[in-house]
């Protein structure tokens, strides 16, 4: 588990994230994207399996899970259906550096499953979509 501080207090100094993606270089641009946007601490998981042992250490659910659809062990649409059962009641934003065809997939099974999917963005991400999605 990797947390990482804002340096600055933001209004929003109190909401967290969690970061699921198999990618060093696309965990490092969400952690940066999410600090500017104000986030206060940022959790990252290697995969699905690894997200779902992050969550569960938490001590509140984050307010904010960015999942990526690709990735080995356990991928995004599982983790997001054990999420689902789950009850998470935060934002979603889904990230795929695949097609968009799976993308829309994955955000009706996460819909579908109670999740409150607020965007999907096809990789690079894109700080600009990220912001808007989050609000």
């Amino acid at each position: 588990m990797n947390a990482v501080n804002t340096p600055t207090p933001t209004p929003n100094a109190q909401r967290t994230a969690l970061v699921v993606e198999d990618d060093a270089f696309s965990q490092a641009i969400a952690q940066r994207a999410l600090r500017n946007l104000g986030f206060a601490e940022c959790y990252v998981a290697s995969d699905g399996q690894e997200g779902l042992r992050v969550l569960a250490g938490m001590a509140r659910s984050p307010d904010l899970i960015l999942c990526d659809i690709y990735m080995p062990n356990k991928d995004g649409i599982e983790f997001l259906a054990e999420v689902a059962k789950r009850r998470y009641p935060g934002k979603v934003v889904l990230v795929s550096g695949g097609d968009g065809a799976m993308l829309a997939i994955a955000q009706q099974l996460a819909t579908y499953g109670g999740l409150n999917v607020v965007a999907k963005i096809t990789k690079p991400l894109d700080s600009d979509q990220l912001a808007d999605a989050i609000g």
